[in-house]
């Protein structure tokens, strides 16, 4: 009975760590200024956990569409597209990320040339921390980790970094680890600093606006009294004619 108990305390400490908020969060003072419509899923960082390549990149873009910020999310599998069409630009991007990565810059250069490539107003980059099964304190567990930068191209400003790691404890059944990132992504994403901004609705107004009064109606001056019609004078008499 000791196994599915200590399973059981595992999975418990994993739900109250996850209800605590991200292991690190960071968020650039540009954010609030920062409404992008299109935004680009860059081909993710895996290290030596290839496996979870496809199921992260797939995750992100989803995730970032349902979020409902932006009118349009280029999938990593777009990117790459793109990128393999030239060679300068897929020596443009691989040393960005690696950068990136390795120095925590982003080069504001690189960065607006990639944007106009991509046609993009914002950059997605996500990196596997952990990613497998394991031992803790001698327990099985399931372990993803995972670290997000959102990126300015315009200015290669990162508008937002974070990372966290969720893990789960198990006795017989493995836990899916796709099931477990879809998870981490979705806590990760309820602090992403990008949010629909809802139009302001109209103020009402506090009072009518005053009517200007209308001009008082002029009153025609009376007419005189008609005069009457002077009578015709009557012929004088004629004079007496003496016989």
């Amino acid at each position: 009975m000791k196994k599915p108990i200590v399973a059981f305390l595992l999975v418990f400490a994993a739900f109250l760590a996850g209800c605590g908020g991200l292991n690190f969060s960071q968020v650039s003072p540009e954010a609030k200024d920062f409404s992008p419509s299109t935004i680009a899923v860059l081909p993710a960082t895996v290290g030596e956990f290839e496996s979870s390549r496809s199921v992260i990149d797939d995750l992100a873009s989803r995730k970032l569409l349902e979020t409902g910020i932006f009118e349009e999310v280029k999938d990593s599998a777009t990117i790459k597209t793109q990128v393999s069409a030239s060679a300068e630009t897929a020596s443009l991007m691989e040393g960005y990320i690696q950068r990136l990565n390795t120095l925590g810059i982003s080069d504001a250069l690189v960065s607006a040339k990639l944007k106009e490539t991509l046609n993009a107003d914002a950059f997605f980059l996500a990196y596997v921390t952990s990613w497998g099964y394991g031992r803790q304190g001698g327990d099985k567990v399931a372990r993803v980790g995972l670290g997000i930068r959102l990126i300015n191209p315009s200015n290669g400003v990162i508008v937002w970094k974070a990372n966290h790691e969720l893990v789960e404890g198990y006795w017989m059944i493995k836990p899916d680890l796709g099931k477990l990132a879809d998870k981490l992504l979705s806590e990760m994403f309820e602090e992403l600093p990008l949010v629909k901004r809802a139009s302001r609705p109209a103020r009402p107004m506090d009072t009518a606006p005053a009517l200007t009064p209308a001009p008082a109606a002029v009153t025609a001056p009376e007419a005189p009294p008609a005069m009457a019609p002077l009578a015709e004078p009557s012929a004088p008499p004629e004079p007496a004619i003496a016989k």
